[in-house]
């Protein structure tokens, strides 16, 4: 066994070295070895790596705390911490801040503010349904820029041509033309029916808009009034000024002169920014469309929508360049069933204006013609308030015009009908009106512009013609447009012995 402590001979040495109280020699201490086994050195490094493992746990542990610290969830804040989060750094203007200094504290933050900003950042996609609604689509596209007539003055047969000129005015400003409502045969924002159930919409050729859908549009919209009208209103004591024979009136936010309905119904249009224009053309010779347009283009502003209110009765454009408005299929297919299936005989006699001594001449005049003409089939169509057959308790006006009726009109209708009976001078023969035709089989027909557009669709296609000459009717439009198109029926036709005239007249 080896002895704890250095032999004898080697204590010589020793006294010239430095010498450790329990190792001994330094020049010995490399070979000393421990009860564990180990050397000095051995043991130093143990102890060196036993060190830094404990400061790397110890800092692990420091990053760990500081980690949970910084990420754990903020607390709510209660209503006194909101009310006065800044009040202690906070100091009134012109009174010097004398207290101590508060310690800093870091801002409380609410988490509904994180949820906002946290929207920004992440896919606002979810799997929320139905998805939540933030705008609703535009329903059409192109120029946000219209052209809106709210009222068309007269009867379905002459506002029929008016709305041709009002769309020729809206391609010449660049605007897409709001198609207005009908019914009881008028135009307007009003009426009650839409503007399909009179007209066909694809044949119209323009950029148009239904009214439906405009209306849905829930912006704010800047508007001006444009009133087109025949004669000056009395309402307007604006003066006046002159252009190319065009009386023009500015009045400053005038909606007096709109439909009721405009101001309930469209409560998103701002009249504020442009001044109402009235513009009074005088009748001319010439056609006055390049002098209208200039002027209507100088003073109309730039608005959103063009409200335009139009009373004229006298075109403005040269009627080439107007389309005519074709009719809607679903009236066109109802005419043709109502109207007989053999050739006929249509009368048109608008007693309207017609001197009440002269009505049972003109009758007479009639049965002479209907005889002449030799077609059984007798189609006629008035303005005549009643039923021709049954009992006549309760008048359907089918003219907002005509006011003068009385027992002269009906004793002119007894001398027709009585022609029609036996013994009578057109005995075989059968008169035919739409009213008994269309008995309790459309629910529309209660519109007297249905049934006028009915019957003007009908005379149209008649093997026959016959209206009332000057002095025994009224001119109208009705009949014009009639005439107009049994023109087309006429030189479109293949057969031209179905059409065996264009108009022939009575009285």
């Amino acid at each position: 066994m080896s002895p704890l402590w250095p032999s004898p001979s080697l204590r010589s040495r020793a006294k010239s070295q430095d010498f450790h109280p329990t190792l001994g020699p330094i020049f010995l201490q490399d070979d000393f070895k421990g009860r564990s086994g180990l050397s000095h050195q051995h043991r130093i490094r143990r102890r060196r790596m036993l060190f830094c493992l404990l400061l790397s746990l110890f800092s692990l542990l420091v990053w760990m705390c500081r980690s949970f610290l910084l990420f754990r969830p903020l607390r709510m804040p209660t209503v006194s911490q909101v009310a006065y989060t800044n009040k202690d750094i906070a100091t009134p203007t012109g009174a010097p801040n004398t207290s101590a200094r508060a310690p800093w504290k870091p801002p409380i933050i609410d988490r509904t503010f994180l949820n906002q900003l946290s929207g920004l950042i992440h896919d606002s996609r979810s799997s929320q349904w139905p998805p939540l609604i933030t705008q609703i689509p535009e329903p059409f596209d192109g120029p946000r820029r219209f052209l809106f007539p709210v009222r068309i003055s007269e009867q379905e047969s002459k506002a029929r041509s008016h709305l041709a000129q009002i769309i020729q005015l809206s391609k010449v400003l660049n605007r897409t033309l709001v198609l207005p409502k009908v019914g009881k045969s008028r135009m307007g924002a009003c009426q009650a029916l839409d503007f399909e159930v009179y007209y066909d919409v694809e044949m119209l050729g323009a950029d148009v808009i239904s009214l439906d859908e405009f209306q849905r549009g829930s912006s704010r919209q800047s508007a001006q009034i444009l009133t087109l009208a025949w004669k000056a209103s009395p309402n307007v004591t604006s003066p006046s000024m002159t252009i190319d024979e065009i009386n023009v009136h500015l009045v400053q936010n005038d909606v007096s002169s709109l439909p009721e309905c405009l101001r309930t119904q469209f409560g998103t249009l701002d009249f504020r920014g442009f001044d109402a224009v009235y513009l009074n053309p005088s009748r001319l010779k010439k056609l006055i469309f390049k002098e209208l347009v200039a002027i209507v283009q100088t003073y109309q502003g730039d608005p959103d929508v063009l409200v335009v209110n139009y009373d004229l009765r006298y075109p403005i454009f040269p009627a080439s360049s107007t389309l005519q408005l074709a009719y809607s299929p679903s009236l066109l297919s109802l005419a043709s069933r109502l109207a007989p299936q053999e050739e006929y005989v249509m009368v048109h006699w608008r007693m309207e204006s017609v001197p009440h001594d002269a009505l049972s001449q003109c009758a007479y005049a009639l049965i002479d013609a209907l005889h002449s003409a030799g077609i059984r089939k007798v189609w006629f169509a008035s303005d005549y308030p009643y039923a021709l057959r049954g009992p006549r308790l309760t008048a359907t006006r089918k003219s907002s015009t005509f006011r003068d009726f009385g027992e002269r009109h009906t004793e002119a209708v007894d001398v027709l009908l009585g022609a029609f009976d036996q013994g009578g001078d057109l005995q075989g023969f059968e008169i035919l009106e739409l009213g008994e035709r269309l008995e309790g089989s459309e629910p529309l027909m209660a519109d007297s512009g249905v049934l006028g557009i009915l019957d003007k669709l009908i005379g149209m296609n008649a093997s026959f013609f016959l209206s009332a000459a000057p002095g025994c009717g009224r001119k109208s439009s009705f009949t014009r447009q009639i005439i107009d198109g049994r023109i087309s029926e006429f030189d479109e036709a293949k057969d031209h012995h179905r059409l065996r005239n264009v108009v022939d007249y009575f009285g």
